[in-house]
């Protein structure tokens, strides 16, 4: 039986564990925000969206295990980039300044909502490719000068098509797939820094096989119109991300 104080669009995680990392204070609060009675006709689609999105993906993400080896280790690496989102998200959007980061500067660009800034396919890992193809991800290099974080990085190798269909069809402006794929993106409402807010990482689903942190219905925009700051990224598919089965 349900709690009352429980979301109704999540699912209960399967252990306290797991119920840390995918329903912790950060994402309840997140998702009361997105609970809220929507204050236009554009922020009740994009809520209703966001919260099918919740669900599809909450579903394929505690029903199978051969991957949460990789998705611990992305949300460490998550972890410790969590002190750059926060300096991040004090920004404001009025003047398109570049962000310092750990790894260097970040230059993002508005997005269609007022005040929400985007930052686009960040590097949190070395590309793994070559001799790291089959290793868990390497620490990345710093860069110099500013990063243009105005364009996705590309999508972890998959089929082509959309969702479960099969249909041999590329979607019109998505990422090219490749093996350089670990990148992450950022939306946050550029306010005061002294700010408290919660930090959403959102996992897509697609039965470790396809997806990515671009796919248009990972909410970031409406959630971070509503204060907070959405964090979504790519981890690697199918053989390249689940080639070590657990047991």
């Amino acid at each position: 039986m349900r709690h009352n104080n429980e979301p109704r669009h999540l699912l209960k995680p399967r252990s306290d564990e797991m119920k840390q990392v995918f329903a912790g204070e950060a994402l309840e609060a997140v998702v009361a925000a997105a609970q809220r009675p929507p204050s236009n006709e554009d922020s009740r689609t994009d809520r209703a969206a966001l919260l099918g999105g919740l669900r599809r993906s909450f579903v394929t993400v505690l029903s199978q295990d051969t991957c949460r080896i990789q998705i611990g280790r992305i949300a460490a690496a998550g972890v410790v980039f969590a002190a750059t989102l926060v300096f991040v998200s004090g920004f404001r959007a009025v003047v398109p300044e570049p962000v310092k980061t750990d790894a260097g500067l970040l230059s993002g660009t508005s997005a269609a909502a007022p005040g929400v800034r985007v930052f686009k396919g960040i590097p949190f890992a070395a590309p793994p490719v070559g001799e790291l193809r089959w290793r868990a991800p390497q620490p990345m290099a710093k860069w110099t000068g500013v990063r243009n974080a105005d364009t996705f990085g590309d999508v972890c190798v998959q089929p082509k098509g959309v969702g479960r269909l099969n249909v041999s069809v590329d979607l019109p402006d998505s990422p090219a797939a490749s093996e350089d794929c670990l990148y992450l993106n950022v939306w946050t409402a550029a306010r005061s820094a002294s700010e408290r807010r919660p930090v959403m990482f959102w996992i897509f689903g697609g039965a470790y096989t396809e997806g990515a942190g671009s796919s248009p219905h990972n909410g970031g925009e409406a959630l971070a119109r509503e204060g907070a700051v959405v964090v979504t990224f790519n981890y690697r598919l199918g053989a390249f991300g689940c080639s070590r089965i657990p047991g």
